[in-house]
């Protein structure tokens, strides 16, 4: 069984029902939390610690698959680094707040992603070319943006640069974040067309569905 407290100013996380939480009066398992309890809480992005109230418990016997459980299942393979609390405020300044939400300042924290090589096969992408992906570094992503086409169009339409090509293509990987949805689409841009503004929708490349699908099917070096 699966539980999900929300909290005020917090992202939801889901742990498993024996797992302790510091309550005011001491660790409790979050299975035994109630709404109004306050919980101690911490916020990757800046490293703070606090006390919040429990807005809604929700309980699941089913484990849906999301970004962060299937990075877990390769954490120890990762061979990059963490993301400093320093460079997420620069992308926090920088970027449009629906283009760096939480979900992804904690993914870049909590994980050695910025640096890590990425392969997947090409019978298990959808745009069979297979991904040789070289995850951004925070100013990386911020120079693809700013500096560079196509980022400088696609930031526009909601898109945002994680990844570039590890073999030299020119064609960075990038998330659709417009929609909300913390488990957004992988595409490949290709930077033939960045000549077109607005950047055609159709010469997009998707890759996976979720970017979590990413982490199931990569061989990490």
């Amino acid at each position: 069984m699966f539980c999900v407290a929300s909290i005020i100013n917090v992202s939801r996380h889901s742990f498993i029902s024996d797992t302790l939480v510091h309550t005011r009066n001491g660790q409790t398992t979050i299975k035994d939390i109630k709404v109004g309890d306050s919980v101690l809480s911490y916020a990757e992005w800046n490293g703070q610690e606090s006390h919040q109230s429990v807005t809604n418990i929700i309980i699941s016997e089913n484990i849906e698959m999301n970004i962060e459980t299937e990075l877990a299942k390769v954490e120890l393979l990762l061979t990059g680094e963490k993301s400093t609390t320093e460079e997420i405020l620069s992308l926090k300044r920088r970027l449009p707040k629906e283009l760096i939400p939480d979900w992804l300042c904690r993914l870049l924290t909590s994980f050695p992603l910025a640096g890590c090589y990425f392969e997947v096969d090409e019978d298990d992408d959808l745009s069979d070319m297979g991904v040789e992906l070289l995850w951004l570094t925070p100013e990386g992503i911020l120079s693809e943006v700013f500096d560079a086409y196509p980022g400088i169009l696609v930031i526009k339409q909601g898109y945002l640069p994680i990844g570039a090509c590890a073999i030299g293509s020119g064609d960075y990987y990038y998330l659709k974040l417009t929609d909300g949805c913390n488990d957004p689409a992988l595409v490949r841009i290709p930077h033939e067309s960045a000549v077109i503004s607005p950047y055609p929708e159709d010469d997009i490349d998707l890759v996976f569905e979720h970017l979590s699908e990413l982490f199931k099917f990569i061989f990490v070096d």
